[in-house]
């Protein structure tokens, strides 16, 4: 069982997000006709025209899933956009700023497919650069 949140987006759509799960993804498939439904690769969700979001959320049940009815938008961050990488490379000094950025960069490159983020990415890109601008 794959829990799976459906919420609605400004403009009508509905964002589904869960974990990785083939099934989860042929269902969302099987269901929602391809006009009606997209990826959202940035964001690792899909996006369902709002006529399919009920029907698909009944067929995920059916199949033996838990949908949850998320919150209207994605959940605030901890940090506004790059702060977190800003803080962190001068927390480890000057001299430690292309190590760490070198072993983030594993991680997070979006080539990585089991922990890569596109944003997270770029964000500690431009926060290397910054620091680098302002030595």
């Amino acid at each position: 069982m794959t829990v799976i949140h459906i919420a609605p987006l400004p403009g009508g759509r509905h964002a589904v997000r869960s974990a990785y799960d083939p099934t989860v993804i042929a269902t969302i498939k099987a269901v929602v006709p391809p006009f009606a439904r997209s990826w959202d690769a940035p964001r690792r969700r899909w996006t369902v025209a709002p006529d399919w979001a009920a029907l698909l959320a009944a067929a995920l049940v059916a199949a033996g899933h838990q949908v949850v009815a998320a919150p209207a938008s994605d959940p605030p961050r901890q940090c506004s956009s790059g702060d977190w990488a800003r803080h962190l490379l001068r927390a480890v000094g000057p001299s430690r700023v292309a190590v760490v950025h070198r072993a983030l960069t594993r991680v997070l490159h979006p080539d990585n497919t089991a922990t890569g983020c596109p944003v997270l990415q770029r964000e500690l890109n431009c926060a290397r650069d910054e620091l680098e601008v302002h030595r």
